[in-house]
């Protein structure tokens, strides 16, 4: 024989042990960004358009408010989102109301363009639930 190898069980069980602890370190890293992350940390307040009104009913998940930077919009939702069904974004469009790209952060949907009218959406059929977010600032 060319080559001999040998293993010791204690020696893999600890290598695997290693490996978990190691993926399981780099899910909360990528996970615990942006649960910290806020807006405020990365915006220049002079810049900011609050020119938005929320308008609908007083659910657990209606956003407290929203802004723009001139190209994103911020929908600041409530801590109570976090444990209720988060609502769909939908932005109105000449064609009816369109799914729009977003993204999560924190408790802050960012809508990657800017808009005059949004609708969030959670339910379905009668059960629907509506909250509009309408641009009411100057016009762009």
């Amino acid at each position: 024989m060319q080559e001999v190898e040998f293993y010791y069980p204690n020696d893999l069980s600890e290598a695997m042990r290693n490996a978990d602890q190691a993926a399981q370190c780099a899910n909360a890293e990528a996970q615990s960004p942006s649960a910290d992350w806020s807006p405020d940390s990365s915006l220049d307040p002079s810049h900011l358009n609050f020119g938005y009104t929320v308008s609908g009913p007083a659910l657990a998940w209606k956003p407290v408010r929203a802004f723009d930077d001139g190209s994103h919009v911020f929908i600041h939702m409530p801590d109570s989102l976090h444990s209720n069904e988060a609502p769909a974004l939908l932005v109105a469009s000449s064609d009816g109301n369109q799914m729009v790209n977003h993204r999560v952060g924190g408790d802050y949907y960012v809508v990657d363009r800017l808009f005059d009218q949004a609708v969030l959406v959670a339910g379905v059929g009668q059960e629907q639930d509506r909250i509009t977010v309408q641009y009411a600032g100057t016009p762009r």
